[in-house]
């Protein structure tokens, strides 16, 4: 049986995509738990019926030297307890499914040997990405990327869950008549 740890977190745009590759891998018989932080993953996680396993960590940032250093004060304790994680789960491979999670996961990943294949949603690599991708084994691009053609790059589109909810039951729910014309901007 084949065992992935995915690490995303942060936005729901990060977790949902994961969720999407969760589901297909189990039901070709995966077993899948999750990495992740405090904030979207933390509730959408559990709630999709998987084990999310929670870090200390946060994204880095560019305009304020202290919370930058934080960051990276806390992103090896992240991988330390990435490692422990790792160790308990032993997975065959990693999947980086974007967000701040995703590098000390993939770090922690590529000192245990354990391969790591990435996803990028956007329109260009993001930082963890960008760190990652040239020891990944894949990089699925949802868009075409300039200068990221070519091994480990592949275009796979953008993973997304099963349609869940008929419209009757999306118009009930917000309630909205059959007959009302419903604009979303």
């Amino acid at each position: 049986m084949l065992r992935v740890v995915i690490a995303a977190g942060g936005t729901a745009g990060h977790v949902v995509p994961a969720l999407a590759v969760a589901d297909a891998l189990r039901a070709e018989g995966a077993q899948v738990s999750f990495v992740g932080g405090e904030r979207a993953e933390a509730r959408l996680v559990p709630e999709a019926g998987y084990v999310l396993h929670p870090i200390r960590v946060e994204g880095i940032s560019r305009t304020n030297p202290l919370k930058a250093a934080r960051a990276v004060v806390r992103a090896g304790g992240a991988v330390a307890a990435a490692r422990r994680i790792l160790r308990e789960e032993r997975p065959d491979v990693v999947l980086g499914g974007g967000g701040y999670v995703a590098g000390p996961v993939g770090a922690a990943a590529l000192a245990a040997r354990i391969p790591i294949v990435l996803t990028e949603a956007d329109s260009h690599l993001g930082l963890t990405n960008r760190l990652l991708a040239p020891r990944a084994r894949k990089v699925c691009l949802a868009f075409p990327i300039t200068g990221r053609e070519g091994q480990p790059y592949v275009v796979t589109g953008r993973p997304v869950p099963p349609r869940s909810t008929e419209r009757g039951e999306a118009r009930a729910y917000f309630g909205f008549a059959d007959d009302d014309r419903v604009v979303l901007v």
